[in-house]
């Protein structure tokens, strides 16, 4: 980090958790969309993202797959790069299923695997699993030994099952406190074994909406910057008005910037990573802190080098140049 003429230069911000943006939606809106996607997020200082997509069918998945593969090949666009795909499920059980459509969810194996991604295995960099679904423990050093990252979410699995997963290979919790039992000093659950396993790394959406500014600091008190990955988890709402959204084909109200499933429940969110890094420093952080969690510790999770990507903010934490692979791709 080096700071010059009252701005400060960072490593750009890296996205593994989200569903869409600026109207765009990951499973739905093919190849334009994500561009459409990728160009929006570098102005808000994301240089890399895994578009991630929900529980979704077979076809969905192949349809979602195809369309990031052409845009990873495309290189003639000025926008974040696309490092890879994020499967959040279809490996989960119904108990904590969140926004995300039950009826997509399916037990855990090779062959179901090889059907899912097809020919796009290469590019799926995370997948997050529940260990409570069939076949997902025997899963997990499979997918390990494809240099894919595991992740554990949507589960109301125990502190003992959570801890035997991350020793299987599993290394990370999604969207930590969300989708989730809350802790009990007798039943930590998945959030307990997250903040005490020191081999796990927490994903935090800091929009202070999913997770409490207060709750988001225990988190990162516990783990330290260096354990812990913001992330968006956003939907096609985030930088449009409020109204109806689609979150993998699923409605989406958004009243007041919160986006909800019509039963109420949370469904993603709306905001950019700019804004989370502003949330940062409103916690109490240093902006070498944020750095960490937006860019550094993401990163090292997906195993994306990122040595030449930069954005450049104001002294007001506004994004001013977003600087990818050495050329600069955002300018205000």
């Amino acid at each position: 980090m080096n700071k010059y003429k009252d701005c400060y230069k960072l490593k750009g911000f890296v996205d593994i958790h989200i569903h869409g943006a600026v109207g765009q939606d990951v499973v739905t809106s093919g190849p334009n969309g994500l561009q459409k996607m990728a160009e929006s997020l570098a102005r808000h200082g994301v240089v890399g993202f895994l578009p991630t997509i929900p529980a979704s069918s077979v076809e969905e998945t192949i349809f979602s797959l195809e369309s990031m593969k052409k845009v990873m090949e495309e290189k003639s666009f000025n926008g974040a790069k696309i490092i890879g795909a994020h499967l959040e499920g279809p490996f989960m059980k119904e108990a904590y299923k969140g926004a995300l459509d039950y009826t997509k969810f399916a037990s855990a194996s090779v062959e179901y695997w090889e059907k899912l991604v097809g020919e796009y295995e290469n590019i799926v960099r995370r997948v997050t699993v529940d260990p409570l679904q069939d076949g997902v423990l025997d899963f997990i050093p499979y997918l390990v030994s494809k240099s894919i990252s595991v992740t554990i979410g949507h589960t109301a699995a125990d502190a003992e099952t959570v801890n035997k997963a991350i020793e299987l290979g599993a290394d990370s919790i999604t969207h930590i406190f969300n989708a989730m039992p809350p802790m009990h000093h007798r039943n930590p659950g998945p959030v307990g074994a997250a903040l005490s396993n020191r081999k796990c790394k927490c994903e935090l959406i800091l929009d202070f909406l999913h997770v409490s500014p207060i709750a988001a600091k225990v988190v990162i008190e516990a783990k330290g910057p260096e354990n812990v990955a913001i992330v968006t988890d956003s939907c096609e709402a985030a930088g449009m008005p409020d109204g109806d959204y689609e979150l993998g084909g699923r409605l989406v109200h958004v009243r007041n910037g919160e986006a909800r499933l019509p039963e109420g429940n949370l469904a993603s969110s709306t905001v950019f990573m700019d804004q989370e890094l502003r949330n940062v420093i409103e916690l109490g952080y240093s902006i070498e802190n944020a750095e960490t969690m937006l860019a550094k510790t993401p990163a090292s999770l997906v195993s994306y080098e990122h040595d030449e990507d930069y954005v450049i903010v104001d002294k007001d934490l506004n994004v001013v140049e977003v600087i990818i692979s050495g050329k600069t791709v955002y300018r205000v």
